[in-house]
C-alpha cells in the first residue's frame, strides 16, 4: 500500500525544487530518507545515444566528486548496469528494478561493481526514467549488499514520483537558466517569449508577464475576469479550473496532479495552447510563498506553426510522424487529421505509438508540450511565418 500522506509531502518538496536551484541538492537527501536508502541521483544524460555528457542535478553525500569524477571519467563506459537502463529508454518511461535488468552474479563478477558500484554503497537498485527535450532524465535510488532488496512498493512509489520530478526538471531548465543561483523572479518571467501566469488555486491571477498582458484582453478567448483567468468556451472554462485546482493542490503537497495542456478554440485561426503545471515558490523577491501553478501559453498573433521538417529533426520522426505531430499542434484532432490525409484511424494511432517510442512521452499532451516550448521549433515556426 502506498502512503500518500508522504508521498504528497514529497511531490510539495519537488516542486519547490523546481523553483529553487539550490533546494535540488536538498532533495537528495529527503527521497532517500523515504526510500530507507543511502545513495540518490538526479541527472540528465545529453546525447544517450553517444552518452556524452551526465549533468548530475543533485545527489546524496555518499556521491562525492570521487564517485563523480572517476565514473565520467572512466567507469561510465564499463557500466553494464547503466547500458542495461539506456536500453530500456528506448521502449519509453518507465520504472525499472535493478535485478531485472542484471543478474546478481553477473553484476557481482563486474569490474564496475567491484571498484566503483561497491565503493559507491550501491548493489540493490531502481531506476526511473523521463524525457527532458532530447536529452534522457534518470532519477536512480540505491542501497549496499546487506541491505534489504526494492520491492514492489518501492517501484510503485517511485512511478508516482517520476512524473514529477520530469516536470520539475522542466520547469527549472525552462524558467530558472538565467537565475542558476536563486529562485525565480517576476524579472525572470517577465523576459519570457511565451506568455506566463501564476495563479491560485481558483484561477485568481498573482502574476502575469507583458506577453500574456497583452493576450488577456476583454472579448478575447483567454481573459481575466473579477482578477480570474476566464476561457470564453464553459467546457474548456470548468476544464481550466480543475487543471489550474489539481496543480495548485499538487504545489502544497496535497495533490498528485502534474497539470495539464489545454486547446482553446478560437473563432479565426488556430487554437490557444495552454500548458498548466504545478508551481511553487519560497517567497524569494516579490514571489509569493502560497501555493499556485503556472500558466503557459503562445501569443495567438504569433501563434506557433511547428513546421515539419524542425519537428522531424527535434524528434527523430519520419515524414508522417512529423506531419501528425504538426497537425496536433495546431489543434486537429487525430480524427480529422486522419480523414484530411486520407488514413485510417488506426494507421494514425500506429503512427503515434512510434512517435511514443522516439519521443520517450506516452501522452500526446506531452509530445505537443514539449515541442511548444522548445525554442528551436518556436524559432523555425517564427522564421517561416516571417517569409
Amino acid at each position: 500500500m502506498v502512503d500518500d500522506s508522504k508521498l504528497l509531502h514529497m511531490i510539495g518538496r519537488i516542486y519547490e525544487a523546481a523553483a529553487e536551484p539550490s533546494a535540488f541538492g536538498q532533495l537528495s537527501a529527503e527521497i532517500a530518507r523515504e526510500f530507507e536508502c543511502e545513495t540518490f541521483q538526479l541527472y540528465i544524460v545529453q546525447n544517450p545515444q553517444a552518452r556524452s555528457i551526465d549533468l548530475l542535478l543533485s545527489a546524496t553525500p555518499n556521491f562525492d566528486d570521487w564517485a563523480h569524477s572517476s565514473y565520467t571519467g572512466y567507469y561510465r563506459q564499463r557500466d553494464i548496469w547503466g547500458r542495461q537502463v539506456l536500453a530500456k529508454a528506448k521502449a519509453g518511461p518507465g520504472v525499472f528494478h535493478g535485478q531485472e535488468l542484471l543478474s546478481e552474479n553477473t553484476l557481482l563478477d563486474s569490474e564496475v561493481y567491484a571498484d566503483w558500484y561497491r565503493t559507491a554503497g550501491i548493489f540493490h537498485a531502481v531506476a526511473g526514467l523521463f524525457a527532458v527535450s532530447n536529452d534522457l532524465g534518470v532519477v536512480s535510488i540505491g542501497r549496499p549488499r546487506g541491505a534489504k532488496d526494492f520491492d514492489q512498493r518501492d517501484g510503485a512509489r517511485l512511478d508516482i514520483l517520476v512524473p514529477h520530478l520530469q516536470r520539475a526538471v522542466q520547469i527549472h531548465q525552462r524558467l530558472s537558466v538565467a537565475e542558476q543561483e536563486r529562485a525565480l523572479t517576476f524579472e525572470v518571467l517577465e523576459r519570457l517569449a511565451l506568455g506566463v501566469c501564476v495563479v491560485e488555486a481558483d484561477a485568481r491571477v498573482i502574476f502575469a508577464n507583458s506577453v500574456a498582458r497583452r493576450v488577456l484582453q476583454p472579448g478575447q478567448a483567454l481573459t481575466v475576469s473579477r482578477g480570474c483567468l476566464r476561457l470564453r468556451p464553459s467546457a474548456q472554462q470548468r476544464q481550466l479550473e480543475k487543471t489550474v485546482r489539481e496543480a495548485a493542490s499538487t504545489s502544497a503537497g496535497q495533490g498528485m496532479s502534474a497539470g495539464g495542456f489545454i486547446a482553446v478554440p478560437q473563432p479565426a485561426g488556430p487554437p490557444l495552447s495552454l500548458l498548466v503545471s504545478p508551481y511553487r515558490s519560497r517567497g524569494a523577491g516579490d514571489f509569493p510563498s502560497r501555493p499556485s501553478a503556472l500558466v503557459v501559453f503562445a501569443d495567438p498573433d504569433s501563434q506557433l506553426h511547428a513546421p515539419e521538417d524542425a519537428l522531424a529533426q527535434m524528434f527523430r520522426l519520419a515524414p508522417s510522424e512529423s506531419r501528425l505531430v504538426s497537425a496536433l499542434i495546431a489543434g486537429q484532432t487525430m480524427a480529422d487529421y486522419a480523414d484530411r490525409v486520407g488514413i485510417t484511424i488506426n494507421t494514425a494511432k500506429t503512427q503515434m505509438r512510434q512517435i511514443f517510442l522516439k519521443t520517450g512521452y506516452n501522452r500526446q499532451a506531452d509530445v505537443i508540450r514539449a515541442a511548444l516550448v522548445n525554442p528551436l521549433i518556436r524559432l523555425a515556426g517564427a522564421t517561416r511565418a516571417s517569409l
